[in-house]
């Protein structure tokens, strides 16, 4: 079969691995918590437009004096904090000493401003919990106590999906393994193979 350089000929033997996807129905208008920019102890309402091929995510902010912007999630997490988190209250029981969270400071200052840091302690007669601020401005407020109400996980809206994904690619690889040591077993009992 002739070919040109304007039609290579196809690599039918190499796979694509599939990459983690989104579907946009399933998260269009979704509530979620966006990062600033500029700060990323920082983190401000908003909601997820649309999924563009499926790994792309258009988001507003609240404060409509904010852009829109797009996120790729392929590349949105960084060693700090995710791009976006999920705005659901956390269950009690994700809440202990030293988690990360992130923290709506004080309702009439900024309701769509929430601010990074640890639980530093629960309170002992109520469902509350103290918070060491990362930003070392926000440390003023030390002996103030914050509702769960007020609280957020610092985890990825879709991070169950993300881990069942990353759990079959993992069981999908050991299966391709244990079938490629079978095969060399075999041909370590002296299978004979013949070429004609």
């Amino acid at each position: 079969m002739a070919f040109d350089d304007t039609s290579p000929p196809k690599k039918r033997w190499q796979q694509q691995k599939p990459s983690f996807s989104l579907d946009a129905n399933q998260w269009r208008h979704q509530n979620v918590l966006i990062r600033d920019q500029t700060s990323p102890n920082i983190y401000h309402l908003g909601s997820i437009l649309d999924i563009i091929d499926s790994h792309l995510v258009k988001l507003s902010f609240r404060n409509e004096q904010m852009p829109s912007t797009t996120i790729d999630i392929h590349q949105s997490t960084d060693n700090c904090c995710p791009v976006i988190i999920i705005d659901n209250i956390p269950a009690c029981h994700d809440l202990s000493v030293d988690t990360r969270v992130c923290v709506r400071r004080d309702v009439n200052e900024d309701f769509n401003r929430f601010v990074c840091g640890r639980i530093r302690e629960k309170h002992s007669a109520r469902l509350e919990y103290s918070i060491e601020f990362d930003d070392s401005n926000e440390n003023q407020q030390e002996d103030k106590w914050f509702t769960r109400q007020n609280l957020r996980l610092l985890i990825e809206p879709w991070q169950e999906e993300l881990r069942l994904f990353e759990q079959n690619e993992n069981d999908e690889l050991q299966k391709a393994e244990s079938q490629l040591a079978n095969k060399f077993a075999a041909l370590k009992k002296g299978d004979v193979f013949t070429v004609g």
